[in-house]
């Protein structure tokens, strides 16, 4: 398909060889892409650079196009000229500093074909630091899409009048996303189509035009819109930064600091009233604009920067699958699987009871490893866990029970760290959604709210007094559920933690800060009131167990911290 790459450059003349190498290289009919670059004024050798390449190999593409600005007038400004000298049916929105992989625009063109007909905004995944913000892991869809990597439908583009150009940089490409979901328009993230981009030189570096433009541009966004109240607290949140240095990071030098209050301080007076009229004329959004406290737009992964070196070993993975009677939500469960990023994985589904769940298992997840066993009547939730875990042959277990699901990375992610570091456990952090069951037969549901679960320190004098994590987020090795002799029958509900606890008698759990799963719980209070309920007569059954444990404590853990 035909697509116009608009690039917006400014100084960059280091990125471009890498960048457009890497499209040179890729395996797809190269006379279906225009590349168009936008200069904001650049001073080093970038439009040099530029028509140099240009005279080189403007024949291999459809079009090459270089326009010059005699002013830097943002990010956005310059994208929304640079897609206006393309006609291609859709716009690819890169950054310079970012190279694609040869096989990029063939998956690219697949995925949109395959796309439903709502979505109109793609993002591609970003290495090696993944965008942290939540998405749905089985459909893909989002709440906004990255600047850095963004396609989008050219006549919505145009129809809804492309970027804003209020906005200098950073936070654009929140809002251009933002304008598409008011409009109807649904946007999906490709998080199985990766570009690398050399956005951080370095882990959680300080970038201060990000820093200063982000509190800029998020002031503007919630005038446009949020509520007067979200408008409100982002003048509060400004002023507290401007005087008070409240969330500037404390290891910057003063000037620095100086320069950020000084900065912000112009801003308050010189835009307060012109985004405060812009927010008494703000109409209701027919979804709802999410402001998370200070800049963020979406729940986010508590380490975006967390990355593991690769393994040169490929072990068996096995993922436990408990489920009864809900094959829509085994589904959602199975295809959350299929995306592993990591492959070498069996699944083994225990059904407790008839096999109900058999033929849609059979019939629409073929391509998978997967043992499918019925126990024929109800045993429950432990016995049925014991039983799929004697007939893994993995080297490592891990749980997803069938109403959860993982993100992509999450084998991959945890695998690595339990065998670069020869752990025994591991575990990670989890996203929870809260949600309404529209009905049992067939199992259907609405999310209602969702949170970050952070991982908790771990210590055995925390995880004797609270189940510290959620079961998907424990990779363990085989051998620990034959040494300890895997959960127990007795209870039907808080089996994992009785199990965990166990295993520490012996084994030491290692933390991992990422969050790669994510785990379902009630809305409905009465609901959660009756699940309470259950829970503590299993607690006093526990606490009674417990008793017997002889546990061996280090002295700092004694020393832990309470709060957790």
């Amino acid at each position: 398909m035909n697509i116009d790459i608009v690039f917006v450059t400014y100084n960059s003349e280091k990125w471009i060889d890498g960048c457009i190498n890497s499209i040179l290289k890729n395996k797809y009919d190269l006379s279906k892409i225009s590349l168009i670059f936008y200069d904001n004024n650049s001073k080093d050798n970038t439009l040099k650079k530029l028509e140099e390449i240009k005279s080189k190999n403007k024949k291999i593409f459809k079009d090459f196009i270089v326009v010059k600005s005699n002013k830097n007038k943002g990010f956005g400004y310059g994208n929304n000229i640079g897609a206006r000298y393309g006609n291609s049916p859709y716009i690819f929105f890169l950054n310079v500093d970012t190279e694609i992989n040869e096989d990029t625009f063939s998956k690219l063109e697949n995925a949109i074909k395959n796309s439903d007909e709502k979505f109109a905004m793609w993002e591609l995944a970003q290495r090696p630091y993944e965008h942290p913000k939540f998405y749905n892991p089985i459909t893909g869809e989002t709440s906004w899409a990255s600047g850095a990597c963004m396609i989008v439908k050219r006549n919505v583009y145009e129809k809804l009048g492309g970027f804003d150009t209020k906005i200098f940089m950073y936070c654009e490409d929140v809002e251009i996303s933002w304008n598409f979901r008011k409009n109807g328009y649904a946007i999906k993230y490709l998080f199985d189509i990766p570009i690398i981009h050399y956005s951080y030189e370095k882990p959680n570096e300080f970038k201060y035009t990000q820093f200063v433009y982000g509190f800029i541009s998020n002031w503007y966004i919630r005038a446009k819109y949020g509520q007067f109240k979200n408008f409100m607290r982002g003048t509060q949140y400004m002023f507290q930064t401007a005087f008070k240095g409240t969330s500037i990071p404390k290891s910057l030098d003063k000037n620095t600091i100086k320069k950020i209050k000084s900065s912000l301080r112009y801003e308050i007076f010189k835009h307060f009233f012109r985004n405060l009229f812009i927010n008494i004329f703000t109409e209701k959004m027919c979804f709802e604009p999410r402001f998370i406290f200070g800049l963020d737009y979406e729940i986010s992964n508590e380490n975006p920067f967390y990355i593991q070196p690769d393994i040169k070993s490929n072990p068996l993975v096995s993922i436990i699958v408990r489920t009864c009677d809900r094959k829509e939500a085994l589904r959602e469960n199975l295809i959350s699987l299929r995306n592993q990023t990591y492959k070498n994985i069996e699944i083994i589904v225990i059904e407790d009871g008839e096999n109900i769940s058999e033929q849609m298992v059979k019939r629409e997840f073929s391509d998978l490893n997967i043992l499918y066993e019925a126990t024929g009547k109800n045993v429950g939730r432990s016995k049925a866990a014991n039983i799929a875990m004697s007939k893994a042959t993995g080297k490592y277990l891990n749980f997803l029970d069938d109403d959860d699901v993982f993100f992509p990375n999450h084998v991959e992610t945890l695998v690595k760290v339990i065998e670069n570091n020869n752990y025994d456990i591991v575990y990670d952090g989890a996203f929870e959604t809260k949600i309404n069951v529209i009905s049992k037969k067939p199992y259907k549901y609405e999310v209602k709210a969702k949170g970050l679960c952070e991982s908790k320190k771990y210590s055995k004098k925390r995880l004797y007094r609270v189940n510290l994590f959620p079961i998907q987020t424990v990779m363990f090795k085989r051998d620990l559920f034959i040494e300890c002799g895997g959960f127990d029958e007795n209870i039907d509900a808080l089996e994992d933690w009785d199990f965990w606890v166990r295993l520490s008698l012996k084994h030491e759990f290692h933390q991992v800060l990422a969050t790669t799963s994510i785990f379902r719980t009630p809305y409905d209070k009465t609901i959660e009131k009756e699940r309470d309920k259950f829970l503590l007569s299993t607690l006093n059954y526990l606490n009674d167990k417990f008793k017997t444990y002889k546990p061996e404590l280090s002295v700092s853990d004694f020393y832990i911290d309470d709060k957790y």
